[in-house]
């Protein structure tokens, strides 16, 4: 896979490429070859720090896969609206950007993790009250 390439401790460094390699080559490809003039009103694209949206007309759904940057992830798709006036359609009547990305998650993967960490805190707290219990015990 593409992301295997960038795996390392900063996950910055990967949307950095994901952006590098993906939003910024498709938007200028599509604009110089000519392949999509769009006037009038519509949702323009744009990157939200999860995925890369294309330029997409009102009162549709913008369709792309799961970023490459999500290592967890073999297939998958993320979708976002754009609403009938050109924008992109909202949460309720709030700012944020309403976007299904339930198919880029992986439950089990989450729920293994969390049992991981409060297990391990559980060791951590047990073994600070032990060691507390001896230190004053032996005062």
């Amino acid at each position: 896979m593409i992301f295997q390439k960038y795996i390392g401790p900063d996950m910055f460094l990967w949307i950095r490429h994901y952006v590098v390699e993906v939003c910024a080559p498709l938007s200028s490809l599509l604009v110089i070859a000519g392949i999509i003039t769009f006037s009038g009103v519509f949702c323009n694209r744009t990157f939200d720090l999860y995925a890369c949206w294309p330029d997409t007309f009102p009162g549709n759904k913008a369709t792309v896969p799961c970023p490459w940057y999500l290592p967890w992830i073999d297939s998958g798709k993320s979708y976002r609206v754009c609403a009938i006036d050109g924008h992109w359609l909202r949460v309720g009547n709030s700012s944020l950007i309403w976007k299904d990305h339930s198919e880029c998650e992986d439950m089990e993967l989450w729920k293994t993790l969390q049992m991981i960490y409060t297990i391990g805190y559980s060791l951590s707290f047990f073994s600070l009250a032990l060691s507390i219990f001896i230190l004053l015990s032996l005062r």
